[in-house]
């Protein structure tokens, strides 16, 4: 769910195409090398025998009970990778993202399809290597309950293209079909026989695809204990903008899509193996009207208004209100009689159901309307029969579409209306379930997606099937990848960064010079009720636990068009009890293997997935500097987040409070710290890259957006070199890095920057320092220029470019 008030702030999603760090492990046999690659793997390894020999005499020439040097494998590894990833020809004090990330791109080359890749991004697909070794290893729990059994079972049977392409359209036709009473291009229908609201059911819940309307089961905003149904408008083409049915100027994308609709037609009326005679004509009827039904379905959408903000109480509806007044064509000129009644001057865009005038609800006016098309107490009811009343309220994205949902049924035309209607439903469960059947569905998806999109790369059978199951068995999966790729000394290591950058912000605190004491006291309250998800949860381990998640699914090796159906019945079921009881606080937001480090600003929690924790950003055998550095430095920033202009809008319980627990007298103090990061970002700029016209561009920093980032991204690095000082107070000074002759101090810096090294096209690092991104390499200078610990630990003279004049005040 995404909400202009939810800031949850994530760092090297992969999805954002922004994020993911890689150390070469040495397991050439699993790695997809190219003859770059192996050549410059080779100077890898000859740099490491290297070094093991120079380890050899460092070993021999000091002494070997208190090391000055480390020369264990992980510190040789680790130095490799450093070295092999750092430019040191370049000057750290005038350039220090380029010394430490310069050679970066010229390793890391980008794919031909992708417009960007970085460090964390290795790492995403690395653990994507590992997820795929263990689907394909043999299954070591195969009773037919065990979850793991279920997670392979329903991966293979994706992949099983001999059996798809045996049976073709036949699950289609066999199972879906049935369902919806036949079809009008088989001459199997019978339109007498047709009923909106049970047609409505089969698809939208039984067969769970979205045909004018979708919904979602989330957080209610006005009570987040809560979980809320949002309904939000749907019904258009899997790749079809709502504007591309209204536009005037794109005619080909919709001849594109009728092709799309006609060639899935005839491949399902082929594969029925019936002898139509008017089969032609009566797919151009299907044709005709699936299109139509959803052109007018866009000039709906196109003349309705988003609500402002969807969780205040003109947006929400009783299913018995939303039942008796959507898509009544009398409802509106209906009110308009009974204005005088109910002494109303004028009849309001936006109805609130609860506004009260002359002792007459705006509800009670309903009261007198007759029932509209759709009855939306049993359709919900169908689809929430644990968690659903009539006087439950939903959520409205957009209360024009939905209220005007019946109208737009009425006004059909009386002679063609269930032939539409049945037609237009049978195309959407089409569309859905095509890529589910042989591959002349498949690619038919696919000659459309490029003539729409113009794109000619896919994810290919592997890729597509494994995302289907991260999305729909998202607990089994991280547990074959915490069971097998994440030791609990990991998660141990982890806990004691995390509790000494804790430490540190709150020593920050109380020396603090712009928070006062009752903001500081707060600040801390909220900090100890903090919640600390770090590795993965506990219940992934226990094999009992994660069979009794999947015990009501049902897969079969061999039938993967019905694991989808059971697969969407086991989502229905989930949602359901999900909707009925509290928000459970328990739940990952990701799964363990992702590499999104998050803050949760509405459940006051740290996410560190045990994806995330993975080298060489991270290993509980990385020398401490390294390990402070990357993940310390974030997880420091994202504790600021919880304190910062940001996190004073939530208190210590993930309650959204507009006034804010900062004290009017923070607030004044804050003002003159920021405005000092506002004038050092002001007038600094990005560049150059190469405009579309051709150009060299510099483009100026947004100060303004970005200041509240540059703070807490600062502080951060700050926090970790703090607390990692001072676990070397508690532990012992660690020995050195072999071969790059770095103090720990100054590895601390390189892992940091290093945690942020990426190869990015100019196409995308221009879009993005045109909406305002700052890209890693000038946010990383800007961020260590302002920090005097690394002016320090590098010897930067006053005047260079990386030891900026004047430095502010962070927290």
């Amino acid at each position: 769910m995404t909400d202009n008030k939810e800031d949850n702030l994530k760092e090297f999603n992969p999805n954002s195409k922004f994020g993911n760090l890689s150390v070469p492990s040495f397991n050439f046999s699993s790695m997809n090398w190219t003859r770059r690659e192996y050549i410059l793997g080779g100077v890898l390894t000859a740099t490491l025998l290297i070094m093991f020999i120079l380890a050899g005499f460092l070993g021999a020439a000091h002494n070997k009970t208190v090391p000055k040097t480390c020369n264990n494998a992980r510190c040789l590894e680790m130095a490799a990778y450093v070295a092999y990833t750092m430019n040191s020809s370049v000057d750290p004090c005038t350039d220090f993202y380029q010394y430490a990330c310069g050679t970066y791109s010229s390793f890391k080359y980008l794919e031909p399809d992708h417009t960007s890749r970085t460090v964390m991004d290795d790492v995403y697909h690395r653990n994507e290597d590992k997820l795929r070794n263990l689907l394909e290893a043999p299954t070591k729990r195969s009773t037919e309950w065990a979850a793991e059994l279920k997670l392979k079972d329903l991966f293979n049977s994706c992949l099983d293209d001999y059996l798809k392409e045996r049976r073709r359209g036949r699950p289609f036709i066999e199972k879906i079909l049935p369902k919806m009473g036949g079809w009008y291009v088989l001459n199997s229908w019978d339109s007498n026989q047709f009923d909106l609201n049970s047609n409505l059911k089969t698809v939208q819940t039984d067969l769970w695809v979205a045909a004018f309307w979708t919904n979602s089961v989330g957080f209610d905003w006005k009570d987040w204990d809560k979980n809320v149904v949002q309904l939000y408008p749907a019904g258009s083409g899997k790749y079809m903008s709502w504007s591309y049915y209204t536009r005037t100027d794109n005619q080909k994308v919709k001849d594109d899509y009728k092709k799309f609709m006609r060639r899935l037609a005839n491949l399902i009326a082929r594969d029925s193996k019936l002898n139509i005679p008017d089969i032609d004509s009566r797919i151009e009827d299907f044709v005709s009207d699936a299109f139509t039904m959803e052109t007018k379905l866009a000039e709906l959408y196109k003349r309705s208004a988003v609500n402002r903000d969807r969780f205040e109480t003109s947006s929400r509806i009783t299913l018995n209100d939303l039942k008796i007044n959507s898509g009544n064509v009398q409802f509106f000129s209906l009110l308009v009689i009974r204005v005088d009644e109910i002494g109303m001057e004028e009849v309001p865009h936006r109805l609130d159901w609860s506004h009260e005038s002359k002792g007459t609800t705006y509800t009670a006016v309903l009261e007198h309307c007759p029932n509209g098309v759709i009855d939306w107490v049993a359709q919900m009811q169908y689809e929430f029969p644990n968690a659903l009343t009539k006087d439950s309220s939903v959520i409205l994205y957009k209360k024009d579409f939905i209220f005007g949902l019946g109208s737009l049924v009425n006004n059909l035309d009386s002679g063609t209306k269930n032939r539409m209607l049945h037609n237009y439903f049978i195309w959407r469960l089409l569309e859905s379930y095509a890529t589910h059947l042989s591959w002349e569905y498949v690619h038919a998806n696919r000659e459309y997606y490029v003539d729409i999109r113009g794109q000619t790369e896919f994810l290919g059978t592997w890729k597509y099937c494994y995302q289907y199951i991260d999305k729909k068995m998202p607990e089994a999966l991280s547990s074959l990848f915490v069971r097998d790729h994440f030791a609990d000394k990991n998660r141990d290591k982890a806990k004691e960064i995390t509790d000494y950058v804790t430490k540190a912000l709150i020593s920050e605190i109380d020396d603090n010079k712009f928070l006062d004491s009752a903001t500081k006291k707060i600040a801390k309250s909220k900090l100890a009720k903090t919640v600390y998800k770090i590795g993965y949860p506990d219940f992934m381990l226990s094999a009992d636990k994660l069979d009794k998640i999947y015990s009501s699914l049902a897969i079969n090796r061999t039938d993967y068009f019905q694991n989808i159906m059971n697969v969407n019945q086991f989502e229905k079921v989930h949602y359901d009890n999900e909707l009925a009881g509290d928000v459970d606080r328990t739940k990952w937001v990701y799964n363990v293997y992702d590499t999104s480090m998050a803050v949760l600003f509405y459940w006051n929690e740290i996410i560190v997935p045990a994806g995330f924790l993975q080298s060489p950003l991270y290993d509980y055998k990385n020398p401490h500097y390294a390990n402070f550095g990357s993940m310390g430095s974030l997880i420091g920033h994202f504790m600021t987040n919880m304190i910062d202009e940001r996190g004073r809008y939530w208190s210590e319980k993930g309650k959204w409070t507009p006034q804010t627990w900062w004290t009017n007298g923070t607030k004044t103090n804050y003002a003159s710290v920021k405005q000092c990061v506002l004038n050092y970002y002001t007038n600094k700029t990005q560049g150059p890259y190469i405009a579309p016209d051709g150009t060299s561009e510099m483009i100026p920093i947004k100060a303004k957006w970005y200041a509240r980032r540059a703070i807490s991204y600062t502080t951060g690095i700050k926090l970790a070199l703090k607390a990692y000082r001072k676990w070397e107070s508690d532990n012992g000074v660690e020995p050195l890095s072999p071969v790059l002759g770095l103090t720990n101090d100054q590895m601390f810096f390189v892992a940091q920057a290093q945690s942020y090294c990426y190869n990015r096209k100019n196409a995308a690092a221009y879009s993005n320092a045109v909406r305002g991104r700052v890209e890693e390499d000038v946010r990383t200078n800007l961020a260590m220029s302002q920090i005097s610990e690394f002016t320090r630990a590098f010897k930067c003279k006053p005047g260079s470019q990386m030891n900026a004049p004047s430095k502010c005040a962070y927290y």
